[in-house]
């Protein structure tokens, strides 16, 4: 073994290490604790589950981040993919230049970015005070109605660079004889990205869709900030249950949450494993 995979190999033994001691080991020996009732220490078998599911709150949480999630996956790889194809012939220097606006956002502090999307979006701001000298009504972009819309713009806007040079990067790596076949025969956009970069960037996608679920949960940090502990009924995640429950002391429920959402989280990233290689199987 030559001294790179040596290095390669202790990096990775680094940091899976970390992250079976800091996340998977502390997740396993936390399940017994769903048996368990947080006031008495007694068991009680499946009872804090089905709390749960007669709970309004957990129900209304569980219902906002599903369709979040849903929404933003959607456009997480539908908008960084049509970016991908357009910087895809670009010269390597301009190309480098977009990536790198397109990363900015992944770096600025999350309070900075607040700051300007509260001033964006707010009843008097940019937004509306534009839409007002346009004689069309102000837009409460912090209510019910449109607070989805709102978390999925603040949401791509951050997330949306990354996932782009994940792609664009899968891209590269597709042979060039693959294309100067495809030249050659004279076939049309469509069949050669149906031929040729879908099939081949699959993978990237599917990491791209699992990246994207656990970025998803990273939208708490900038709700918390603009709504604090209860947002409006349409901003309220599973993070807001699983924080409200421990500061309660309710651990049963906070336990049981979680490995309800870990469960969930799990069956939506096998079935987009199973769409994908269905798909590459069909073609």
């Amino acid at each position: 073994m030559n001294k790179s995979k040596k290095q390669l190999l202790f990096v990775l033994t680094i940091c899976s290490s970390g992250f079976f001691l800091f996340y998977v080991i502390p997740f396993f020996l936390s399940i017994p604790q769903i048996f368990i009732s947080s006031n008495s220490n007694e068991f009680v078998g499946f009872e804090n589950i089905i709390k749960l599911f007669n709970n309004e709150l957990y129900l209304l949480s569980l219902n906002n981040t599903l369709n979040f999630i849903i929404k933003i996956i959607f456009f997480s790889i539908l908008i960084p993919l049509f970016l991908a194809l357009i910087l895809k012939d670009m010269p390597k220097k301009y190309k480098l230049v977009f990536l790198t606006i397109f990363l900015l956002p992944m770096v600025i502090p999350t309070g900075s970015m607040i700051f300007f999307w509260d001033n964006l979006f707010k009843i008097n701001g940019f937004i509306n005070n534009f839409l007002n000298t346009l004689n069309i009504n102000s837009i409460d972009f912090f209510s019910d109605k449109w607070i989805q819309f709102t978390l999925t713009v603040i949401f791509l806007y951050r997330n949306i660079g990354f996932n782009c040079l994940l792609i664009c990067y899968s891209i590269e790596n597709i042979p060039k004889s693959y294309f100067e076949v495809a030249k050659i025969e004279k076939a049309l956009f469509k069949d050669v990205f149906v031929d040729v970069i879908f099939i081949n960037i699959l993978p990237s996608l599917l990491f791209v869709v699992f990246i994207t679920i656990i970025n998803s949960f990273r939208i708490f940090r900038e709700i918390y900030i603009l709504f604090g502990s209860y947002p409006t009924d349409k901003a309220y995640m599973i993070q807001h249950f699983m924080n409200n429950m421990f500061s309660s002391l309710e651990y049963s429920k906070l336990v049981s949450a979680s490995f309800l959402m870990a469960i969930i989280f799990a069956t939506i990233t096998y079935a987009f494993m199973l769409f994908f290689k269905k798909y590459k199987d069909i073609i």
